[in-house]
């Protein structure tokens, strides 16, 4: 493709998707510029991707099972910007939890390198000592 179709097809994504926001506004997408799509990544194009996941499985159900909306089962997500303060504490706890799992994992990491790298300093002065002595 050349940069002229990337540009439209990210134009017309964007158009649709602000479409489906406006049309249908129980999808709860977030709105994103076309610019997102250019490079997909980050937290803001992750939320899009959930909540849009979200809605694509709940019309495809309700497509297969040509049943009214209220009888199919779809999950829900969250979000902590939504009226769910308890669930905002649990998810801070949980974050810091996993961040101090992951810093003492990752410092555990780095002492043993250093370490190691410490014994190597020693046995490369211990060799070049033997060396310069051999010579």
């Amino acid at each position: 493709f050349d940069k002229k179709q990337e540009q439209q097809f990210r134009k017309a994504c964007s158009n649709w998707l602000a479409r489906i926001s406006k049309e249908e506004p129980e999808s709860k997408l977030p709105r994103i510029a076309a610019s997102v799509l250019l490079s997909p990544s980050g937290d803001k194009f992750y939320h899009f991707l959930l909540r849009f996941s979200g809605y694509v499985l709940k019309v495809h159900c309700l497509k297969e099972s040509k049943s009214e909306e209220k009888d199919i089962l779809v999950p829900t997500f969250l979000s902590a910007q939504e009226d769910y303060p308890a669930l905002r504490s649990v998810g801070v706890h949980a974050a810091r939890a996993h961040v101090v799992r992951n810093t003492r994992q990752v410092v555990g990491r780095l002492e043993l390198a250093a370490a190691l790298h410490d014994k190597w300093k020693d046995c490369a002065c211990q060799l070049t000592t033997k060396y310069r002595a051999a010579t």
